[in-house]
């Protein structure tokens, strides 16, 4: 505001009004009038670029939310499905716990991945056998007959464990189209005669 005016009171009211940067009265200073209003035109700059980045940053946060939202959906969503197929698998193991016969599953290099409840009691099998080679765990005729028959589909046989002798029934098993390894079914030998 630049005045003529002695009058404080309608000064103070336009600037109190009118939200006035500065009040410069008569007699001014040229120098010091362009530095204000220099001064004036960055801060109103500011002000306008601070007024445009606080909407851009309602807006991203807006986005952010509801990238949030669907992210809590899907973690919930998969936390569901993992929950289920977690049971599914509890299950599905106390079935194969429960089967009248000893059952062993072996991955495609030989790793002992899986073994039931009467694998352990019948056969003998260590409790220690899961995530171990089967060569290293079986007897050495058990391990050269499962070395020699792996290569085929379905096979069995006899052979001589801990607890004695076997009839070994096996096949590959499948994930859709890939190989995923073996499944062993051990009947004693007098059982299956």
């Amino acid at each position: 505001v630049l005045s003529g005016y002695a009058d404080t009171a309608s000064i103070v009211d336009a600037i109190n009004k009118g939200h006035i940067y500065k009040f410069i009265p008569k007699p001014w200073n040229d120098d010091e009038l362009m530095v204000t209003i220099s001064n004036a035109i960055e801060r109103y700059l500011l002000y306008e670029k601070n007024k445009r980045l606080t909407k851009e940053l309602g807006e991203k946060n807006a986005e952010l939310q509801g990238f949030n939202e669907s992210l809590e959906a899907l973690v919930r969503e998969r936390t569901a499905d993992l929950e289920f197929k977690n049971q599914a698998l509890q299950r599905s193991h106390k079935i194969l716990d429960s089967l009248p016969v000893a059952v062993a599953g072996v991955d495609p290099e030989g790793m002992i991945v899986y073994v039931n409840q009467k694998a352990f009691d019948v056969v003998g099998m260590d409790k220690n056998v899961l995530g171990k080679d089967y060569r290293d765990c079986l007897s050495e005729e058990a391990s050269q007959f499962l070395g020699q028959v792996f290569g085929k589909a379905i096979f069995e046989g006899s052979v001589s464990l801990s607890k004695g002798v076997f009839y070994i029934r096996g096949s590959r098993f499948y994930s859709g189209k890939d190989f995923n390894g073996f499944v062993l079914v051990f009947d004693r030998q007098e059982d299956h005669e």
